[in-house]
């Protein structure tokens, strides 16, 4: 979004750090939430298919967004993605399960 708006770079570059650490609580959250809620005998499976998925989407969003950065404009397009990761994130917190998921003691 900073990017989007043409917000200086130090501005810019602090908004990719707030990001950056915000991605690193996000997959530690995340992998110790499945190594505690998955039961052992399918973890593996549950794993393959979180990096299969990961694995897959990125390079298609890659390929995606030059030529719908062409289509749209690279301005609107950096909104729109914006958009739909603060609104997927917003989504997903108004689930109550995944809000109110706890650390579960083995």
């Amino acid at each position: 979004m900073s990017v989007a708006l043409g917000l200086p770079a130090p501005v810019v570059a602090g908004c990719f750090a707030m990001s950056g650490v915000g991605a690193a609580f996000w997959i530690v959250m995340f992998h110790t939430s499945v190594q505690t809620h998955i039961p052992q005998d399918v973890l593996g499976r549950v794993h393959a298919y979180d990096a299969a998925g990961s694995l897959v989407m990125k390079p298609i969003g890659q390929a995606v967004a030059g030529p719908l950065a062409v289509i749209a404009g690279t301005v609107p397009l950096l909104f729109v993605s914006a958009a739909a990761a603060i609104v997927t994130c917003a989504l997903l917190l108004a689930i109550p399960a995944v809000r109110d998921l706890r650390r579960v003691e083995r």
